[in-house]
């Protein structure tokens, strides 16, 4: 009879990539459309606390080649923040404050 040999290090070192790639996607998930309204929030002043609108960009549909979040957010006097944050690391990307009446860019951030 011959006897079997097991390679208990190739299935070891192919479970050690196996647990890598899965820690790696589970690390690289864009962050959630409520993590991406607070971190919108955190630059522009405390009065734009309504969500006007919120839209989540895929790298693959945006020439900076990262996920984005382009959020809207109102205040009392109708004016709008709108924010470009990055998906990853709630970074701004691009952000102004519109006139809500005159539609007049009021501030860039």
């Amino acid at each position: 009879m011959e006897k079997e040999t097991s390679n208990k290090g190739a299935w070891l070192f192919v479970l050690a990539l196996t647990i890598i790639l899965v820690v790696g996607l589970i690390l690289n998930q864009p962050m959630k459309k409520e993590d991406a309204i607070e971190a919108a929030k955190e630059f522009v002043s405390a009065e734009f606390d309504q969500v006007h609108s919120t839209k989540f960009i895929p790298m693959n549909q945006n020439e900076l080649g990262a996920d984005l979040w382009e959020i809207e957010l109102n205040n009392e006097e109708a004016d709008i923040a709108s924010l470009v944050i990055n998906a990853h690391n709630g970074n701004l990307v691009e952000g102004s404050i519109i006139d809500g009446k005159t539609k007049e860019i009021l501030e860039e951030l």
